[in-house]
């Protein structure tokens, strides 16, 4: 690292963005900072087949200070395992560690906001920051409402308990330090990875449960929704059978996270003694063999859920095993 510069590395997974890419990088490239910050802007491309990896080259050509291209692995592997690359590769090495959508636009001063809340927070945890979201159109204009009102946030404390049912945390308005990356390193393997919801809600339930969650209650990033999004904020037309599909895979899905979570951490890798207690009652379902076991766990898991319809899920957990309809079964060791 260079000496007394804060580095930042800010990692893109790039799958055919060629329409929005330009605009993203140049958002990133006209952040306000201070001369100590240095950032490295590393991507990979994810097997485009598009015009996405000449924008790249291009682009290369004209920021040859902040972009490096990451060529491992080659092909398309997915989000979630293109992520796992850039957090794992050991051609990146940084104080602090950004995710980056490929067709979003950054506020000039997102980089700015998050590193100072860093700057007041423990080095030596494993520390995440995440902020709000503007959620905008096609071309990237507001739409003027925030992921906070149409996704409900409320004020709670998102802790570990918490997030071990919600998916709060958004990679794109995401960071972590040094720490908390050296910890997934070690306790998170890429058959976890393809196996879970995504890689940045594991990072965050993570860090909740071995560390802390910060949020910036402002929006740093112009969300971009359109018809590519592999996850937007705008729901998507779904046929009944989707939907009653996507009720059942879910609450099984956040099961089966928490599940990989309590198989990777240990004792003395906790922040808090209540960790291990709400694990256990996921493993308790997750192992339920008939009826009368599924509703006693879920009797015991229902005071986790915080959302309006957790009556639902509820019934579904009770009279359907939610696990086995997970798109990803592999869970590693019971």
């Amino acid at each position: 690292m260079t000496k007394n510069k804060i580095q930042v590395a800010i990692l893109m997974s790039v799958y055919n963005g060629d329409k929005f890419l330009e605009a993203q990088i140049r958002s990133i490239s006209e952040q306000r900072v201070s001369e100590n910050i240095q950032i490295k802007l590393y991507i990979r491309n994810d097997g485009s087949d598009d015009k996405s990896l000449s924008v790249i080259q291009t682009l290369q050509k004209e920021f040859q200070n902040l972009i490096t291209v990451i060529n491992e692995p080659k092909g398309n592997v997915g989000v979630k395992k293109s992520f796992f690359s850039l957090l794992t590769s050991p051609l990146i090495v940084a104080d602090y560690y950004f995710l980056s959508d490929q067709d979003d636009i950054w506020d000039e001063y997102k980089l700015n906001d998050f590193l100072k809340a860093f700057s007041e927070l423990p080095s030596d945890k494993p520390i995440g920051v995440y902020s709000d979201l503007w959620i905008a159109d096609k071309d990237a204009n507001s739409t003027g409402k925030k992921m906070s009102q149409i996704a409900h946030w409320k004020d709670d404390l998102v802790d570990f308990k918490f997030l071990t049912f919600d998916y709060r945390v958004t990679g794109c308005a995401f960071a972590i330090n040094n720490t908390a990356r050296l910890q997934f390193i070690k306790l998170v393997s890429k058959e976890m990875i393809e196996s879970v919801n995504m890689h940045d809600s594991l990072l965050a339930l993570l860090i909740a449960a071995t560390g802390r969650l910060y949020q910036l209650n402002k929006p740093t990033v112009y969300y971009r929704q359109h018809g590519g999004n592999v996850i937007g904020a705008v729901k998507k037309r779904e046929t009944i059978v989707q939907k009653i599909n996507k009720a059942i895979a879910v609450p099984g899905q956040l099961i089966h996270d928490n599940v990989c979570i309590g198989n990777a951490i240990s004792d003395d890798t906790l922040i808090n003694s209540e960790v291990m207690p709400i694990i256990s009652l996921y493993k308790d379902y997750y192992n339920a063999s008939n009826f009368i076991s599924r509703m006693h766990s879920t009797s015991k898991i229902y005071p986790l859920m915080h959302h309006r319809r957790r009556w639902l899920h509820f019934i579904l957990m009770t009279f359907i095993h939610t696990t086995e309809f997970t798109t990803q079964p592999w869970i590693g060791n019971k």
